[in-house]
Parts: structure tokens; C-alpha cells; sequence
């Protein structure tokens, strides 16, 4: 269990909750008071390492071993801004070689054992010497011999190293340190720049799963190692904040006619998300080869697209195996569909990209939704619709009940939270059409999105259409095309501003322009003197001079 000096106390299985809402810096030290835990933590406060973090809304973590009537002496000591915690569970006892690790550092992966501490060779007891006379081992807070003056017992297990983490929103970890000895301290530069994205000279920071998206060939793996997501959601099992169980496909046919209800939507959120991959067995997710598997540079010709969809037509899950993890589900199949989509959007959207032609991340406002928790997934199973095969009249009937469903959904999403105010613009949906072909993507999703938008946009909604064959190009760069997903989707959002960019006017004909722009001017036409706006007032004007 951990506890901190406040009295709030979080047990082992569900120390996601530190990172469950937020991003934060987590620095597993050795024991409270020891001279590397001492080195460590002076050059966080020198650096004024928190409130550099604070400034991008991340907070610093500290987690040791110790007691909790320790933390206000090792805080005074240190200076230190940030929150401690300290698990108290461990016998710093000099001679408690064989003692359990901390379940909280055996999550995280972290090493243990007498041998870390390199006392049998002459650099390593120099090391410990020379970091000693400037970090003495902090005795107030161990227990001394009084005849030879050296410590027998220290706060917590004296042979435990840590490490150094950049996690959350969410289940998700964007930098590992796991240290090699004692005093094998992370490069604060390098724990800045993975926790903010920011590099020294203000510049974006590339992370890994991103170098997958820019450099196809690469073989860099994502910096986060399997074995913490293995061992630290095994552990979060047990956590207060699973949800029940709910059911994987989203499927409600009426009888014969094989209906899809928009009321019968199912909708996760990341959290929700999280929770189902733990509980269902899909822990050992690599979102770097999931996000290698999106070609998000150049335009995709036919040929491309007949590659890409006999690929991907043997990897999907069949109907009602969506969580699937025993022989129920196809072993070949891909991964589970929601967990790929939420590392679509957490490893590409909330993050930078070189290609994007303009710093900050692919979607701007992606993170914030991520910390609020309000982009809601659903996986919409289609299958039982066109059976073993689709004709060109069942292609049809598809296309009448999607639009049917993203239409009667409106309602759906205006009562989601948040539903008022400025924050609506953070929330957004991303229903999922696993069964949907990448051939059929252009033919059924695209189509779809064609005839729903200009009712969504006289709603102040928009909708976009997403799928591995989209070959509608980023603003700034024409050969970078961000709306690439693992599966077929549809996205719905509040309409903003700067939409106008994105109504593509150029594909359709004047009296569908004409819809979209009396559409967006009537959710924001009344603010004059918006750039948009003036341009929207041009354009429909123009328009209508056309037209006359």
C-alpha cells in the first residue's frame, strides 16, 4: 500500500489511480533518506524540476520506501515540491538480503539484490564513497549502532533500485527508466522532453510510436517495454475503478429485417477501455506496431488499396469476439478493436508529427479530451447485415441504416458529457466498423459521411470519416493523410471555428456548399469580425452570385 503525508492512502492493485486522469513523472527512489535517493531528489529541486512540469499541467511523483512520519523530514531535507508517497511494507534491515521485492516496484519491473549496489568492486565502492560525502545517507531517519556508528537498519529494503516513468492520461506510458545500480539516475532533459514533448529549443519531440508513422522501414521499438504494461495492469485488476463487464458487439437486429438501433450503442470511454484490456487478457498491447500498420504518407492508389485489404481481411475478429481471448476467437486475428483505436488516438492524434506542417500535436485538442476522459468509443458489428459476402442492394441497405444511425445518434451524443459550454468542443465519439472492408471503405464510410454532414453541420456537429484507404490530406502537408485508423470509422465532434477548413467545398456541388456554409453560419455567424466567419460569409456570397 502506498501512503502519502495527508492521510490518503492507495493500495498496490490500484496505483493506476495516480495516473488514471492525469500525466504525471514517476520516480521510484531506493529508500527514503538514502544519499542516491538524496543525489536524485537535489536535482530535482535544484532544477525546479516540478514546476517546470507544472507549467504543462504534469505533475511530479515521488514514490519510496519508508515510513510516513518520514516524508516531512525527508521534504524539509530535500526541498522537494512535488508528491511523495512511500510503501512501508519492506524491512530495511541491512541483513534482509532475502525479503520480497515491493509489489509496487515489481510492477514496474525494477531491479533488486545486494549486488546492484557494486560494494565488491573498487569503482563501485568508490562511487558510493564519493556520492556519499556530498549526499550522506540521511541517519536521522535509520537506526544506528551507537558503538561503530553504522546503520543497521534504514527506512525501507536497502537493496531495492528504482526508475523513472512518464505515464497517463490513462493506461499508457510514453518513457521508461528502469536504473541498472545504485545511482543510476535518468537524465532530467530526457524525462522533460518525453513528459511535455517538448525538446530544449521549444521544438517537438518525436516519440517513438511516431518514428513508426514517419519512417516505415524503422525497426525502433516503443520505448515502453512490454513487461510494464504485463505487470502493472495485472496488478490493477483488482482496482475500484473497474467497470462491468459490457458487452463487445453493439448489435440490436430486428428480427428479419436486421436493424441497428443507435439507442442500442454501447460507448467506452479510455478508462473504460483500460479496464476491459485488463480484465480481458489483452495487456501486451504494442502500439508502435499498430501504428506502423498506418501508411499516413502518400496517397493511396487502387493497387495499394487491393494489398491492403486482402491483408486486413483475414485479421479481423469475428461477430461477439470482440474480447474475445480463448479459442472463440481467431488466433490470427488482430488485435482487440478498441484498444487499437485508443492507440491510434493517444500514439498519432495526441501527439507530434513531423509531417503535420505546424508544431503541437496531430489534433490539438485531443489530449485535453484524453485527461476529461470524453472521447467515447464504440465498436459497431455489421456483419449479420451482408452475411458471408455484399451484393451492390446490400451495399445499399448498409449505406441507408449507417446514415439511419449517425442521424438518430445526434441526440445520443448532445446529452454526453460535457454537454455545455466550451467543453463540448473536447468530447467526440469514434464509432468503429470493424466488418467494413477497406475495399468497401470509400463505398459505405465515405458515402455515409457525404450524406450526413450537412444535417450534422446544421446541428453545429461535424463528422468525419476515417479509414486505412482515406486520402483526404492534412492542411498544411498534401502528402500527409492523418485520417488513416486500423478500422473503418466514423468520428462526431462539436463543430469549431476553424472548421470551415475542413469542409472540403471543393468536392461538392454549389447547393451542398451552399447547405454547409448557411449551416456553419448559423452556429457562429453572429461573431463578425472571426476570421472564419468572414471567410464563410465570402464564400457562401460567391456562392449565391453563382447561383443567381
Amino acid at each position: 500500500m502506498l501512503k502519502n503525508e495527508h492521510g490518503r492512502s492507495v493500495e498496490t492493485s490500484e496505483t493506476q489511480v495516480l495516473w488514471r486522469d492525469r500525466r504525471i513523472v514517476l520516480i521510484l527512489t531506493r529508500h527514503i533518506g538514502c544519499r542516491f535517493c538524496r543525489q536524485q531528489v537535489s536535482s530535482l529541486s535544484q532544477s525546479n524540476f516540478a514546476q517546470k512540469l507544472q507549467n504543462h499541467d504534469i505533475s511530479l511523483v515521488l514514490v519510496s520506501l519508508g515510513k510516513v512520519e518520514q516524508i516531512a523530514a525527508f521534504r524539509k531535507l530535500t526541498n522537494f515540491e512535488g508528491e511523495i508517497w512511500v510503501d512501508d511494507s519492506t524491512d530495511g534491515s541491512v541483513s534482509a538480503v532475502n525479503q520480497k521485492i515491493s509489489k509496487i516496484y515489481e510492477s514496474f519491473d525494477c531491479k533488486r539484490g545486494p549486488a546492484l549496489l557494486r560494494m565488491d568492486t573498487e569503482l563501485g565502492r568508490k562511487f558510493l564513497e564519493d556520492t556519499a560525502k556530498k549526499f550522506p545517507d540521511f541517519k536521522e531517519l535509520a537506526d544506528v549502532d551507537e558503538a561503530t556508528g553504522d546503520v543497521t537498519k534504514f527506512p525501507g529494503d536497502v537493496y531495492q533500485i528504482g526508475g523513472a516513468f512518464v505515464l497517463g492520461p490513462g493506461n499508457s506510458c510514453d518513457f521508461s527508466h528502469r536504473s541498472q545500480f545504485a545511482g543510476d539516475h535518468v537524465s532530467l532533459q530526457a524525462l522533460y522532453e518525453y513528459a511535455t514533448g517538448e525538446g530544449s529549443r521549444g521544438e517537438d519531440i518525436i516519440f517513438d510510436s511516431t518514428e513508426y508513422l514517419s519512417s516505415p522501414t524503422s525497426n525502433k521499438r516503443n520505448i515502453i517495454s512490454a513487461s510494464l504494461f504485463t505487470k502493472t495492469l495485472f496488478l490493477a485488476l483488482t482496482s475500484t475503478f473497474l467497470v462491468p463487464a459490457i458487452t463487445s458487439a453493439v448489435q440490436n437486429y430486428v428480427k428479419q429485417k436486421r436493424f441497428i438501433n443507435a439507442t442500442n450503442v454501447k460507448l467506452l470511454t479510455p478508462i473504460d477501455i483500460d479496464a476491459h484490456v485488463l480484465q480481458h487478457g489483452f495487456s501486451e498491447c504494442d502500439c508502435g506496431a499498430t501504428m506502423s500498420s498506418l501508411p499516413v504518407l502518400g496517397k493511396i492508389t487502387s493497387t495499394s488499396t487491393s494489398k491492403s485489404t486482402s491483408t486486413l481481411q483475414t485479421g479481423r475478429r469475428g461477430r461477439t469476439t470482440t474480447w474475445a481471448t480463448d479459442d472463440s476467437a481467431d488466433q490470427t486475428t488482430q488485435g482487440n478493436e478498441y484498444q487499437a483505436l485508443l492507440c491510434f488516438v493517444r500514439e498519432f492524434l495526441a501527439k507530434p508529427h513531423p509531417e503535420v506542417g505546424r508544431g503541437g500535436p496531430v489534433c490539438p485538442f485531443v489530449p485535453k479530451s484524453l485527461k476529461m476522459n470524453s472521447i467515447y468509443f464504440s465498436v459497431v458489428r455489421t456483419s449479420a447485415l451482408v452475411q458471408d459476402s455484399i451484393t451492390e442492394e446490400l451495399e445499399v441497405r448498409l449505406r441507408e441504416i449507417l446514415i439511419k444511425l449517425t442521424k438518430d445518434f445526434i441526440p445520443i451524443f448532445q446529452n454526453l458529457e460535457p454537454n455545455t459550454g466550451k467543453l463540448r468542443q473536447f468530447k467526440a465519439v469514434i464509432l468503429c466498423f470493424p466488418d467494413v472492408l477497406d475495399a468497401q471503405a470509400h463505398s459505405i464510410i465515405d458515402a455515409v459521411q457525404v450524406a450526413v454532414k450537412p444535417f450534422f453541420v446544421s446541428k453545429g456537429l461535424m463528422v468525419g470519416e476515417f479509414h486505412k484507404n482515406n486520402n483526404n490530406s492534412g492542411l498544411r502537408n498534401p502528402n500527409f493523410f492523418p485520417l488513416r485508423t486500423p478500422f473503418p470509422c466514423l468520428a462526431l465532434r462539436h463543430m469549431v471555428p476553424g472548421d470551415v477548413e475542413f469542409m472540403n467545398l471543393d468536392e461538392y456541388d454549389d447547393s451542398m456548399c451552399i447547405s454547409l456554409l448557411n449551416g456553419f453560419l448559423d452556429v457562429f455567424g453572429a461573431d463578425e469580425e472571426k476570421e472564419q466567419v468572414i471567410k464563410a460569409k465570402r464564400l457562401l456570397e460567391n456562392l449565391l452570385k453563382k447561383n443567381t
